[in-house]
């Protein structure tokens, strides 16, 4: 059993930071970038990118439209509160669920028979680790490894 001087690993000793390193934040707004681009062509035009809709009703398209565009918003909102507020588990918890999206996408394009899927799957690819290094990161930033800056 421990004793009071031994912590946990993933104790969480710093919950706030004054700023967070400038590649993650480059790589932040990136991410949101791409992801506002996804929300507004999944709003304005999803024929675009899933041809395979065409001959569905119109009102079943605009529900999937509604309902893709709302899963690229909320991790829109997470990462802009996390990098507002500069808390670490917050921004930790944005990570995760953008690295579960991504996973999902991936899983999506690999049923794909299209050829053009590859460069997309080397975008998510890279994606994919710089999301799970940041949540390392992040980890070793909270539970206090890592000077906070």
């Amino acid at each position: 059993m421990p004793t009071t001087t031994e912590r946990s690993r993933f104790e969480t000793v710093v919950r706030t930071v004054t700023k967070f390193p400038l590649p993650m934040v480059v790589f932040t707004y990136l991410l949101l970038l791409f992801n506002l681009l996804g929300l507004v062509l999944f709003l304005s035009n999803i024929h675009a990118i899933m041809p395979g809709l065409t001959g569905l009703s119109s009102s079943v398209v605009q529900h999937l439209s509604y309902r893709i565009a709302g899963r690229q918003l909320i991790p829109i909102l997470l990462f802009i509160f996390a990098l507002t507020y500069k808390d670490v588990r917050v921004f930790q918890f944005a990570w995760v669920l953008a690295f579960i999206r991504e996973i999902s996408d991936v899983a999506g394009f690999l049923v794909t028979p299209d050829p053009s899927v590859f460069v997309l799957l080397t975008i998510y690819f890279l994606f994919i680790v710089g999301e799970i290094a940041s949540f390392i990161y992040l980890g070793m930033i909270a539970s206090g490894r890592i000077a906070k800056l």
